[in-house]
């Protein structure tokens, strides 16, 4: 082999090492790009890092999702006995917190214990937390809490309100009764439901208010939220 065959060697030994060099470059560039434009579209899709603003983080829009599991901040701040926690991010003018009662199946009140309204149709972004104040399992009163970037509202009710001894009288249902998911206007979201019938109620009747279960409850209370 004389000297220009080596030269000649040499370079095609180079041209490949370069031409390995930028496809390996090349490579790590579009992993890292792609890597970023997936990181981003998961913190713009669930509100977090830049994308978050006044919105509550770890919540798509349009969606509501249970915090209870990891909200020890409000249930500090509430000192609560028993608690369920949810941040939303919804499009709405306003969203309000009823406390219906009950004499079997004849509606006896409608009452507004709490809410929030926007002037107009924009984006709701809070946490909601509620929770009762209890002794011997019994409810003396219900608190309810709205929080966002901006601060905090709180508002309740005293159980009496449902007569002279509703707190001995009523029983509360099981917890969590609001799954993450899509928050619709307009329809009621059940936090939580008292009976007196002496019984466990499925929360699907006591959604639908179905005439008999309210019928053999005897006395029932529903707090619930809707948003419009």
């Amino acid at each position: 082999m004389n000297f220009d065959d080596k030269q000649f060697e040499q370079l095609v030994k180079k041209s490949r090492r370069k031409r390995l060099i930028n496809t390996l470059l090349g490579s790590t560039f579009s992993i890292i790009f792609l890597a970023v434009i997936l990181l981003g579209g998961y913190l713009f899709y669930w509100n977090l890092g830049p994308f978050q603003g006044e919105k509550v983080a770890g919540v798509p829009d349009g969606q509501i999702r249970s915090f209870t599991e990891n909200e020890n901040g409000h249930l500090a701040s509430l000192l609560l006995d028993y608690y369920g926690s949810y941040g939303f991010n919804v499009k709405g003018k306003k969203i309000t917190v009823y406390a219906d009662y009950y004499e079997k199946d004849k509606r006896i009140s409608h009452e507004e214990v709490a809410g929030i309204e926007n002037e107009e149709v924009g984006m709701i972004s809070e946490t909601l937390t509620w929770g009762i104040l209890s002794s011997n399992d019994q409810t003396k009163e219900v608190r309810i809490q709205f929080t966002n970037t901006s601060g905090q509202s709180k508002s309740g009710f005293n159980f009496s309100t449902f007569g002279e001894n509703a707190a001995s009288d009523f029983a509360f249902s099981s917890f969590n009764l609001i799954g993450n998911g899509t928050l619709l206007p307009n329809k009621r979201y059940i936090l939580q439901y008292w009976t007196t019938g002496g019984r466990g109620y499925s929360s699907e009747a006591i959604v639908a208010a179905d005439k008999e279960t309210l019928i053999e409850s005897g006395k029932t209370v529903i707090l619930y939220f809707e948003v419009s």
